[in-house]
């Protein structure tokens, strides 16, 4: 069993480009995450035959959503603001993959649901973002 690096966790864009060349990495982020939320329903059922027993809580799952985070420094350059633009338009990130070092794809259309800059008086700006699932993702096992 072999570890994979952490930066190879990467939200990549469609270049419209044939295989293997289909994907373009989004460039500037130095930390990410990924979460895999799965809803779970709860519901409460009685013991039929002894009343006076307490419910038995039932488990099972619900809904799923997934969700890419990442964080670096911003680029003052077209590749740099590709996250902000789409922020601030709402635009739909369609057809884009986020890219599981060794586990998987998930690729589908991803909205924006939130962009941040921050800074401060002697380092460089940063950014933070988080894209949500805007509907169904398909995953591709690698």
């Amino acid at each position: 069993m072999s570890t994979v690096l952490g930066r190879l966790l990467i939200l990549r864009r469609p270049t419209e480009q044939p295989a293997p060349d289909d994907w373009e990495n989004v460039c500037g982020i130095n930390t990410t995450n990924f979460r895999i939320l799965n809803d779970i329903v709860e519901t409460k059922k009685a013991n039929c035959t002894d009343r006076a027993q307490p419910p038995i809580r039932v488990r099972k799952y619900g809904g799923q959503d997934f969700s890419f985070s990442g964080s670096g420094v911003f680029e003052d350059e077209p590749a740099g603001k590709l996250l902000a633009d789409a922020a601030k338009s709402q635009t739909v990130l369609s057809g884009w993959c986020v890219h599981v070092p060794g586990y998987g794809d998930f690729v589908g259309d991803w909205v924006l649901a939130n962009f941040d800059f921050s800074g401060d008086l002697d380092n460089d700006m940063n950014f933070s973002s988080e894209v949500q699932a805007a509907g169904e993702i398909t995953y591709t096992a690698l």
